[in-house]
């Protein structure tokens, strides 16, 4: 639901704090009240998603924040310093605002937490007010005074944290817990489904709906516009187990999901996750509730309710894959589902192709509000055969690192997909098309034919379109120029080092390969498909053992090293 394509403005780095105007925005201009109750990993305003919001509250385990930054920050900035690509110098230059946002984020959470438990402007529980946060705001700050008197020496620290640890000592190690129903088990194709255990550490559909019931409650007698993001079925969690009376709802759950399962059953021809497809029921059964609220209190009839996911489902359902990853542009990953429901709109289905970007627009047009020039959708209900072509791109998790990653372009038409990748630090023309599927006779994107068609008429057309992205990127970006100037040689070819930094650099190849092997010690007994990955990240722990017997550097996990890297070859 975005206005701009990822890579525009500067890229994702800090999400939308860099767009020229946001959707919230321009309702809150046209005098709507505003308010958002969220539960994603990010703080809002790390990432300046409470742009444009009068009321912007997080419902969120305060945890969830620091492990979102250590897996897509800190994990990728020592990876590239460990394997040489970056100098220790240049990764710290790159965490310090990361790390300096993330602070001064965690001290406005924990002033908005303190705020909410004085003026009771949520459902207070103890799911999201455990913590005392006036204790906490007094720790960031102290953290961040340490960081302000030595950046480099608090950077260091957290560069050599190995996964499971914990960035800030100073979070209380409170246990997150799972919960679920007593037993519910289902017999499908053959196979027992375990026990259901669900509800992770986020707010459920529940809770966070009957927050944003609190906010309009407060605010449904002017225009309003209000936003509520729902991660049950992300974290397949089927259960309102953190609203006041759980019991009795989750009772009342158990016995709808229980027939559910007995549906699915019957029907003998189930492909996919049922802990999955419960999840969805849950969501479905909530939106249910609300939309019976809101005809209740007779708001449903001048009310404009868009239900939109996020991005598609992924693992759980059909075709299922093998070695598929979030960052690929197959269509069950993108294609989204979306809902416009109000009584002045006539029911139709538009099967075109459309884009996120076209849904703020569509919103906006239905409400008559003007589109801004910088928005790049176009509203749906004046374009119903749909667009020619969609674009989709990303540089991959973590940072948005322009000149580390390559540029990951996909260009989709009705009968044809291209995926086309440009190479760091290249130019517009090293580009290559990696992926091409044809979606007529493969619709299930199961067969790559990048090197069988290369002279298809489509696929060169949508492959010109890519390529055109990938010099529009690099034009706006100013990355020719950056590329040229960035000094990204890597520490470990310096002579013009202190003992200090030389000590640094070895603890940090050892907290990377200890990492490391870690992961393949878990890898290696799941599945053989997965024994590519054993061996690429094998051959990454060789060159860094390489290099820290070059430097006559004593490994404190010498023997057992051996022996993965003995049972990995004989894998070869």
């Amino acid at each position: 639901m975005a206005s701009s394509l990822p890579l525009d403005f500067g890229g994702y780095q800090f999400g939308i704090r860099d767009r020229p105007t946001t959707l919230s925005e321009v309702v809150q201009s046209a005098g709507y009240s505003t308010g958002a109750v969220v539960t994603a990993e990010g703080l809002g305003t790390i990432f300046s998603f409470d742009r444009g919001f009068d009321s912007y509250v997080s419902l969120m385990d305060f945890s969830f924040t620091t492990i979102a930054f250590y897996k897509y920050c800190i994990k990728y900035i020592r990876t590239h310093c460990a394997l040489k690509n970056i100098s220790v110098e240049y990764a710290v230059k790159i965490l310090t605002p990361n790390l300096t946002k993330l602070l001064d984020a965690m001290l406005v959470f924990c002033s908005e937490k303190e705020n909410e438990k004085q003026t009771h402007s949520v459902i207070l529980t103890d799911f999201v007010h455990r913590w005392d946060f006036t204790a906490l705001k007094i720790s960031v700050q102290a953290m961040r005074e340490k960081f302000r008197r030595d950046p480099v020496a608090v950077a260091h620290e957290v560069l050599l944290l190995r996964h499971g640890q914990r960035i800030f000592d100073f979070i209380p190690d409170i246990p997150l817990g799972r919960h679920g129903f007593s037993e519910l088990t289902l017999k499908v194709d053959e196979k027992t489904f375990r026990e259901c255990k669900h509800g992770p550490a986020r707010a459920s559909a529940a809770y966070t709906l009957a927050n944003l019931r609190r906010w309009i409650d407060y605010h449904h007698e002017k225009p309003f516009f209000a936003w509520a993001h729902l991660m049950d079925v992300h974290d397949i969690c089927f259960s309102s187990f953190d609203i006041t009376n759980a019991a009795q709802a989750m009772a009342e759950e158990e016995t709808l999901l229980s027939e559910h399962c007995r549906k699915i059953a019957a029907a003998n021809s189930h492909k996919g996750s049922v802990e999955y497809d419960l999840a969805v029921r849950y969501v479905d059964r909530q939106l249910e509730i609300f939309v019976a609220d809101l005809k209740e209190r007779s708001l449903l009839n001048d009310t404009l309710l868009v239900i939109v996911s996020d991005h598609g489902h992924l693992g759980p359902t059909y075709p299922f894959r093998q070695g598929v990853d979030v960052m690929d542009f197959y269509d069950e990953l993108y294609h989204v589902p979306v809902c416009f429901v109000h009584p002045d709109l006539e029911a139709q289905c538009l099967s075109g192709l459309y884009s996120g970007l076209d849904v703020p627009a569509t919103l906006l047009d239905i409400l008559r509000l003007p589109i801004p020039d910088s928005f790049k959708g176009f509203p749906a209900l004046q374009n119903l055969s749909g667009r020619d072509h969609v674009l989709m791109e990303h540089l991959g998790r973590g940072p948005c690192d322009f000149l580390l990653k390559p540029i990951n372009v996909c260009v989709r038409s009705k009968t044809r997909k291209v995926v086309y990748r440009q190479p760091p630090p290249g130019d517009c023309k090293e580009g290559v098309v990696s992926e091409v599927y044809d979606l007529i006779s493969d619709p299930q994107e199961l067969r790559n034919v990048a090197h069988e068609s290369p002279a298809n008429p489509e696929t060169q057309r949508l492959a010109s379109i890519a390529a055109q992205r990938v010099c529009d990127i690099w034009r706006d970006n100013d990355l020719q120029e950056r590329a040229q100037n960035a000094k990204l040689s890597a520490s470990f070819s310096s002579l013009q080092k202190s003992p200090d930094a030389l000590s640094f650099e070895v603890e940090l190849l050892r907290s990377y390969q200890a990492e490391l092997i870690d992961k393949i010690a878990n890898l290696k007994q799941e599945n053989t498909s997965l024994l590519e990955v054993c061996r690429e990240r094998m051959n990454v722990i060789e060159t860094l053992d390489h290099e820290l017997q070059r430097r006559k550097a004593p490994t404190p996990f010498a023997k057992s090293f051996r022996e993965m890297l003995s049972k990995l070859k004989s894998c070869r």
